[in-house]
């Protein structure tokens, strides 16, 4: 494994995982747009390490729990590592501070029939 895909595997942590899920529901509830009010995350998986491609390091591959009201689907799922966050890898810092603004959903996007959902850390 390359030393910046080994940088980015120690800052994921559960506890990482566990936090941007709860930033994502409640940018979710703080949106306007009333068609996405309702969505919320139930959790995002650990990303399998040994089955990320290797073409692209700055973004990590795994699945969350996503969906509306009371019902939860699988969603593959894609994080796009910023400049921040990779900076914050390499130095060997934690991920929390590249969270993007909870105002605003122009970090996600989302593809409900796909089941796909993606975000960009700063």
């Amino acid at each position: 494994m390359n030393p910046l895909r080994t940088s980015i595997q120690a800052a994921f942590t559960e506890d990482f995982c566990i936090e941007l899920e709860y930033h994502l529901s409640r940018a979710f509830h703080n949106c306007d747009d009333k068609k996405y009010k309702w969505h919320w995350c139930d959790g995002i998986d650990i990303p399998d390490w040994h089955n990320q491609p290797a073409k692209n390091p700055h973004h990590v591959f795994t699945m969350s729990y996503f969906g509306e009201n009371d019902r939860q689907y699988l969603y593959k799922t894609t994080i796009k590592l910023g400049k921040r966050a990779l900076e914050n890898c390499r130095e060997g810092l934690g991920l929390s501070e590249c969270l993007p603004d909870e105002d605003t959903l122009d970090w996600i996007t989302l593809d409900v029939e796909n089941k796909e959902i993606v975000l960009r850390l700063k």
